[in-house]
């Protein structure tokens, strides 16, 4: 195993692989987990996985993730294990137990984007669901979005305030749930990709309206 570590970071020595190759194998991952993980955040085996990394894996199990569930979110989003406990995830989980007060919809929320935890809430969650607010969507839909598709509010806010404006051209009631579906419809393309399919649709004789 490290020797195929190796192939991403140079070591003078094999203890600091070993160790956290040791480390997250004593926490349940599978070597192509271990493999997948250091792939992508290679930065991690510089560490010392005891006092790095254990208090974060260990504040995670606390609120509810198995070793399983654990290793599988880590290794497709080792990017969390960069990021301060203190300063960073737990005041995210903070955030979303105030906003959901549920902690099922939490968990559930991590797992569909785990990036969730590490988003700067101040510069994208909080401006987005103001600029729903600001169109009358109630707070229990904007939720509904977030716990189901956490990416569709961590983004530009000034693209969201776009995508409201052509939302509301399009007639659109923003009290409904219709429009959820639409932002993330808007939200999962550019422009011109957007554009690309409407003139499919005039090809076929659709009027804009």
């Amino acid at each position: 195993m490290a020797s195929r570590v190796s192939n991403y970071v140079h070591f003078e020595t094999p203890e600091k692989p070993d160790s956290l190759i040791t480390f997250l194998e004593n926490h349940g991952f599978s070597n192509t987990q271990i493999v997948n993980l250091i792939r992508r955040q290679p930065k991690l085996l510089v560490l010392d996985a005891e006092k790095t990394l254990s208090p974060k894996l260990e504040f995670l199990y606390s609120i509810g993730f198995s070793r399983p569930e654990l290793a599988k979110i880590l290794s497709s989003y080792p990017h969390l294990l960069k990021y301060s406990l203190e300063k960073q995830i737990i005041p995210s989980f903070n955030l979303l137990r105030n906003l959901f007060q549920s902690h099922d919809k939490i968990i559930k929320a991590i797992k569909r984007h785990t990036g969730i935890l590490v988003y700067d809430s101040e510069s994208y969650l909080c401006p987005n669901m103001n600029v729903l607010r600001g169109i009358g969507v109630p707070e229990s839909n904007i939720l509904m979005l977030l716990n189901c598709q956490p990416r569709a509010l961590l983004f530009n806010p000034v693209r969201l305030k776009e995508i409201v404006e052509e939302i509301k051209r399009m007639g659109i009631d923003s009290s409904t749930k219709k429009l959820l579906i639409a932002v993330r419809a808007l939200r999962s393309m550019t422009k011109s990709t957007l554009e690309k399919k409407i003139d499919v649709y005039r090809r076929w004789g659709w009027s804009d309206q």
